[in-house]
């Protein structure tokens, strides 16, 4: 009976293996690279900087390579564990080192490390390095389609197909993931507006959305005009003659001696926009600003973000302005939600200028209190009290209310959605096999714990 129970046990341990629940731990997955180790890599032709401060980048540059005798900038380098981290099937983030060029081009790939049990062998871990390789000479507006680990690498300027791995499947999908993505967030930041613009407007806007990269949350690479057009950014104005008129007959009446010399200039020019949702945090923020943002939106936060480039600047709820200011309180379902300020330190994808904003404008971001129950699939009326002082010393300052109706249609539809992660899409894509295999593995338990019965006569044992 002894013997019975190891050959069962045994049985249901291949089948453990099988579903990949055997995990083996390795060392944590962190940046790697140095500036000196990279500088030896590059020679003496090349010049690595400084770090980027605001974003986890390397230049490198040629030595002496303009007519001026400057060194020009060569490209970009940079870890994707540092940028935009995705778990890989051993449950850690999966590190890559990507040199892009000014212009998004891929100009090396280079695995540096990873997680996943099966690969960690030299002649396997060559296979997850010869796949990264695969991505050299692409570009971070490839659409990039990985196939079976039989088929060809071929692309052209717009399109790519490369093989996957054998038995890596997951880990190619992670792969993929972290260096589009990583590479993409560069774009936006270093490679300047055409290139990163290109999603919305050279190529198809559908194609770019099916490829809904990202580990936190699905969303589509959509540009600052299409956030817009789908009302997910919504522009606020006021002008100076319409605030004046507001404060008509009131102890500050005429206390703004600029309004008075532009009656048609902007007293208020903003943009707001709900930034919790994907389709909208991810476009406007960079990716260190969209994780701060996220991390606030999961500890149950209701936000709004407002681009503000106002002479009346918007501030929390219960904070006592000095001088002109407007302090923003959320209205819905006859319920009022105050707000405070959050300190945004981190960087945007869109300027001022591009936004339709003055060029000075900034971005405030602006927190419920922890679960205060704001839902963002309803209607959000800003309430924005404007404030300035009376015209005599020691009169109260006085407020004056405008109100704006933040409504999203269809806003159900841009609601986090949780992307599937990539061993949960291949255990969904073989349903089949997993039920022979399941079925299979139970026939075989069932001869196993009955083998004495079984092989007691020919037929049966036949």
């Amino acid at each position: 009976m002894k013997h019975v129970a190891a050959r069962v046990f045994a049985a249901w341990l291949m089948l453990l293996a099988v579903l990949g629940s055997v995990w083996v731990p390795m060392t944590a997955n962190a940046a790697t690279m140095t500036r000196t180790q990279l500088q030896s890599e590059f020679g003496a032709s090349y010049q690595v900087g400084e770090r980027l401060t605001a974003l986890p980048v390397w230049p490198v540059y040629h030595v002496g390579q303009t007519a001026a005798g400057y060194n020009a900038l060569f490209a970009y380098v940079f870890e994707t564990v540092d940028i935009e981290p995705v778990a890989g099937y051993g449950g850690k983030p999966i590190n890559i080192l990507v040199v892009m060029n000014p212009v998004g081009k891929y100009l090396d790939i280079r695995l540096l490390s990873h997680n996943e049990p099966i690969f960690q062998e030299k002649s396997r871990n060559q296979l997850l390095a010869d796949f990264a390789l695969q991505y050299k000479d692409l570009t971070s507006t490839h659409q990039i389609q990985v196939l079976t680990p039989k088929a060809k690498r071929e692309f052209d300027d717009q399109k790519a197909t490369l093989h996957g791995v054998s038995a890596g499947t997951v880990s190619a999908m992670a792969m993929d993931r972290t260096i589009m993505e990583a590479a993409a967030q560069v774009a936006f930041a270093r490679l300047g507006e055409a290139q990163a613009d290109k999603g919305s407007k050279g190529e198809s806007a559908k194609a770019r959305a099916a490829q809904q990269r990202g580990p936190d949350d699905q969303y589509e690479r959509l540009g600052f005009n299409e956030l817009i057009g789908l009302k997910l950014v919504q522009g606020i104005n006021r002008t100076n003659r319409e605030v004046q008129a507001k404060f008509g007959g009131t102890a500050a009446e005429g206390q703004d001696a600029e309004a008075r010399l532009q009656p048609i200039g902007w007293a208020q020019d903003m943009m707001a926009m709900l930034p919790g949702l994907p389709h909208v945090g991810r476009n406007v923020l960079d990716a260190p600003g969209w994780r701060e943002v996220r991390a606030l939106r999961e500890a149950g936060h209701g936000l709004v973000a407002l681009l503000d480039g106002s002479r009346y600047p918007v501030v929390g709820s219960q904070e006592a302005p000095a001088g002109r200011a407007a302090r923003l309180v959320l209205l819905q379902n006859g319920k009022r939600f105050n707000v405070k300020s959050v300190p945004y330190t981190q960087g945007l994808r869109v300027s001022g200028q591009r936004s339709g904003v003055g060029s000075h404008a900034v971005l405030r971001l602006f927190a419920t209190e922890p679960n205060a129950g704001l839902d963002l699939a309803q209607p959000i009326t800003l309430e924005f009290n404007l404030s300035r002082a009376a015209a005599e010393p020691g009169q109260a300052r006085v407020e004056q209310t405008w109100t704006h109706v933040l409504t999203i249609p269809n806003a159900a539809k841009w609601k986090p959605v949780r992307e599937t992660p990539g061993w949960v899409k291949i255990w969904e894509q073989r349903q089949v096999d997993l039920i022979v295999l399941v079925l299979g593995l139970g026939v075989l338990t069932a001869a196993l714990v009955a083998q004495k019965w079984l092989a007691a006569t020919a037929s049966r044992l036949t």
